[in-house]
């Protein structure tokens, strides 16, 4: 049989051409390509220290030992992260497979144990009080409403891409309504409502559509709201906070007010989880 044009080629550029065929035929986000990239960096650093540079060289063996290294990370790295590793590399060696790249899949009767989920972490609400109290006694400047509308949205249940890829046309400040990926969430909470709303009217004209801009005007990147997250957290709870903590307290939250509610009620109850949050918000916990 004759061999495919691409038998001979480096891994890299076998990588980079999986990548291409993810986002131009699989219809796959530039998040999901981002992570994608970075979990094959480390798959193709674990082959070169392991001197496999080629296709050829990935057998059954040498997954087996990368699973038994992702399992290994599990205490250093998100669960979900070490998932999406394993299932980035069984996608890989499957599009090998179908380009008839490699005859056969190391993967095949190959059965590897998935990392076992780590309860979430989260707040408690005068932890979160003391952040929101410390952000509200910051500077009267643009830049702190900006990022007390980012921390009510990231509590709200934003992930950190959904956030910073909002457009303008996303968000209607008078309703409180938000559209993340088509579909349309209520900010119930009149304090979040009007963080948008203030943050809408000092943000001011910007060369692009997204809502949250930096400070030279330009798109929000992810790795910004994860480190004002974790820069407030270490300033007023001397402790390492992530937005995905943020949004686990919120469900929290939610899930312990429902525990003791008619099913009827539950939709009130959703709105005015964060009442309590309300009542001190005024009182300065720490001096800026």
């Amino acid at each position: 049989m004759t061999k495919p044009v691409f038998q001979n080629e480096s891994l890299t550029a076998t990588v980079e051409r999986y990548l291409l065929h993810c986002s131009n035929v699989k219809r796959l986000n530039a998040a999901t390509i981002k992570a994608y990239k970075m979990d094959f960096q480390h798959f193709i650093k674990f082959l070169s220290d392991k001197g496999r540079n080629n296709i050829e060289s990935i057998d059954k063996k040498i997954v087996a030992e990368y699973i038994g290294c992702i399992e290994a990370m599990c205490g250093s790295a998100a669960v979900a992260s070490m998932r999406r590793r394993y299932a980035s590399v069984r996608a890989f060696i499957g599009y090998l497979e179908s380009e008839k790249i490699i005859a056969i899949s190391p993967l095949n009767k190959f059965a590897a144990k998935k990392p076992t989920a780590r309860p979430a972490k989260f707040l408690t609400i005068l932890e979160i009080e003391a952040m929101l109290s410390y952000l509200h006694t910051q500077e009267a400047t643009d830049l702190r409403v900006r990022n007390l509308a980012i921390f009510e949205l990231v509590f709200h249940g934003l992930k950190n891409f959904q956030l910073c890829n909002l457009k303008l046309t996303d968000v209607d400040y008078v309703s409180g309504i938000i559209t993340v990926a088509g579909k349309k969430i209520r900010i119930a909470n009149a304090d979040a409502r009007n963080a948008i709303k203030d943050y809408a009217v000092v943000r001011g004209v910007s060369d692009t559509d997204y809502f949250f801009v930096n400070v030279g005007g330009r798109k929000l990147q992810d790795q910004s709201v994860r480190y004002f997250i974790e820069r407030i957290g270490k300033i007023v709870l001397n402790k390492h906070i992530t937005p995905k903590m943020l949004r686990a307290s919120f469900a929290a939250e939610r899930e312990r007010a429902l525990r003791f509610i008619n099913p009827r009620d539950s939709i009130q109850i959703c709105k005015d989880v964060k009442t309590s949050l309300q009542n001190n918000r005024s009182v300065k916990v720490w001096e800026s």
